[in-house]
């Protein structure tokens, strides 16, 4: 039989349908797809046993499956090592996942533990240091207080170790410093209480002067008259002239002591005491002073206000200088109005001094206590004031001033009522 006729008895359906078997070998290599390949080569041996083509291409397809058949079993094996590798691979991954979950937990535990001890030491280290740090600032704090109270003669304590080592240190020298200026103040505060009372005694001079011409002017006259009538008058009558001589001598000798009695020097006397009577007594002293400066005088001292606790000679000086001040300040005469009464609030007793001078321009008032300052020009020393407030301050008093050019000024003196707390 020709090649042409061999190949009569194929089908375009059954080759097309032989190579689609052989690509699904060629593709999936599973028995199934070997199984429909083999059966298709065997029908094709049965209907064209003689052609060369198709001889020729089962030997191809069996060639390919001897290839397939070998490679399969490299395969099968390459798969079992792959396999056996990829159980090492697993089992290494599981043992590093095992010693990373390990470290992970010994980690936590570590964490928790470090938290649980910070927390528990954690206030009591935050308490030590700020124990440590704080208490001697306290301790400063303590001696700062303790020194704004009063008390100089403090040390703050020093530790080479502290940390506020310096600034104690340098609070000492402050301290030191400190105590070195106020008795330097003090001293200067007795000089300058001293030198205007000098002030005060010099003002003070001329009205003694005045009132002393009086009394002595009176025995003048009675001596006069006593020699002249002295052959005519009875034992009676020259007794009597000697009376009044008498009495002219103590009015001077009450002038002088007076006088002598405020511009001495004396320390510090507080004691019990009526302000209505210190006022009195400063009122005599500068009642001269008042008479030739032609100025009418108005006191109103109130009743049941109360006992104070003072140094008389220096409330004493305050009035003097408060008086002497107003009756500057009305030249050519004038009223004044001294007045005492209770606070609002029943816990002070006040003076009150009222001119009806030239008043205090405003922008002077915040000033009027000031040392050094003052609203006479050269004739003013500018000290009255300021030791006069320093005064009344240190007797836990107050003292303000009001003021109205043109109309006068009126200064108030606050002290505080005496319960029994002398200390």
């Amino acid at each position: 039989m020709a090649k042409g006729e061999d190949a009569e008895g194929l089908t375009t359906s059954f080759v097309l349908n032989l190579r689609r078997l052989e690509k699904n070998y060629m593709f999936f290599r599973d028995k199934r797809s070997f199984l429909e390949l083999n059966t298709a080569l065997s029908k094709l041996r049965d209907t064209a046993p003689d052609c060369t083509e198709c001889i020729s291409y089962k030997e191809a397809i069996n060639e390919l499956i001897s290839a397939y058949s070998k490679s399969a079993s490299i395969e099968k094996r390459l798969q079992v090592t792959g396999n056996r590798l990829e159980e090492i691979a697993v089992k290494i991954a599981h043992r590093e996942r095992q010693k990373i979950r390990s470290f992970i937990a010994v980690t936590n535990r570590f964490l928790l533990a470090a938290v649980a001890l910070l927390c528990i030491l954690g206030p009591l280290f935050v308490y030590k240091t700020a124990n440590y740090i704080v208490t001697p600032i306290n301790r400063l704090a303590e001696i700062t207080k303790r020194i704004a109270a009063g008390d100089l003669n403090l040390r703050a304590p020093l530790k080479e170790r502290d940390e506020t080592y310096s600034l104690a240190l340098s609070f000492n020298t402050m301290l030191d410093h400190l105590r070195e200026r106020e008795n330097q103040l003090v001293e200067k505060e007795k000089e300058l209480y001293q030198s205007k009372k000098l002030a005060s005694i010099g003002i003070l001079t001329s009205g003694v002067a005045h009132e002393l011409t009086n009394p002595l002017n009176n025995i003048s006259m009675i001596a006069q008259t006593y020699t002249e009538l002295y052959d005519k008058l009875s034992r009676e009558d020259r007794l009597a002239f000697m009376n009044n001589v008498e009495k002219e001598a103590e009015r001077i000798r009450d002038i002088v002591r007076d006088l002598l009695d405020f511009s001495k020097p004396k320390e510090k006397s507080f004691r019990e005491a009526d302000i209505n009577t210190v006022v009195e007594k400063s009122l005599k002293l500068v009642q001269n002073m008042l008479d030739i400066s032609n100025i009418e005088t108005y006191v109103n001292l109130g009743a049941g206000l109360g006992r104070v606790f003072i140094d008389e000679h220096q409330i004493q000086q305050v009035l003097v200088n408060l008086i002497t001040n107003a009756i500057q300040a009305m030249p050519g005469g004038g009223k004044l109005y001294i007045e005492t009464g209770l606070s609002s609030n029943g816990e002070f007793v006040e003076i009150a001094i009222r001119d009806t001078g030239k008043g205090i321009p405003p922008e002077f008032l915040p000033h009027i206590f000031d040392p050094f300052f003052s609203t006479k020009g050269v004739e003013g020393t500018g000290l009255g004031m300021s030791v006069s407030y320093g005064i009344i301050k240190t007797h836990k008093g107050n003292i303000r001033v009001q003021s109205k050019v043109g109309e006068g000024s009126t200064f108030t003196v606050e002290l505080p009522v005496y319960r029994g707390n002398a200390a």
